[in-house]
């Protein structure tokens, strides 16, 4: 998805729609989660990326086969920043793996594999609608409706965390988004808004956690 199995993944995209929605992107490479809170010490919003795959044992499965593309200490990196930015009120975006990862942090769990779901390189012509809930922070941030969204991930929240509400599905019901049901601004989607550009479901999402960031 991203190229090699290295825990520090960004990408152009994602800096970029940050660049574009008005904020100034500061990359957070992994280090022991123990330092996440600090570095988080100025800043005033978190994106929590895709990437790898969340290691299955964080949600009390089998290890993942060899060869499987994860990273432990990317997982507790990122659960420890995560629950910084909660505790210290930061509005959080999650995406694909982001929005995982969240899940499993609040007591949710994953499916870890569903077909179909993978459009590869497809992924700018392949999507799938979405439909997306109302009164909800997303539908605030995309205007709502139906969304039209690419599709790069092969797991799915399975259980949805009690700390959390599905906000938007797709047709096989699967959940798509969801977002905190209190607490500081958190929203997080199973798609790639940073391949998305100026449209619902896209850059508008980076621009709705610049806005929370600078409130």
């Amino acid at each position: 998805m991203y190229g090699p199995a290295d825990a520090h993944t960004s990408t152009d995209a994602l800096t970029s729609s940050v660049i574009a929605a008005g904020g100034v992107p500061v990359l957070l490479p992994v280090v022991p989660a123990e330092h996440a809170a600090l570095q988080l010490r100025g800043l005033d919003g978190l994106v929590l990326a895709g990437g790898q795959d969340v290691d299955p044992t964080t949600y009390g499965r089998a290890a993942a086969a060899d060869g499987a593309w994860v990273h432990r200490g990317r997982d507790e990196h990122e659960l420890a920043l995560l629950a910084a930015a909660r505790e210290s009120g930061l509005p959080v975006l999650g995406v694909c793996r982001g929005l995982q990862l969240a899940n499993v942090m609040l007591g949710g769990d994953l499916i870890e594999h569903v077909d179909g779901h993978d459009a590869g390189a497809r992924y700018d012509v392949d999507l799938h609608p979405v439909r997306v809930a109302e009164g909800s922070e997303l539908a605030r941030a995309t205007g709502g409706g139906e969304l039209a969204v690419n599709s790069l991930h092969h797991q799915v929240v399975g259980e949805l965390a009690p700390g959390l509400r599905a906000t938007a599905s797709a047709a096989d019901g699967l959940p798509e988004a969801a977002e905190a049901v209190e607490g500081p601004w958190f929203v997080a989607v199973q798609w790639h808004p940073e391949l998305m550009g100026r449209v619902p479901g896209g850059l508008d999402l980076f621009e709705a956690l610049v806005r929370e960031s600078a409130a």
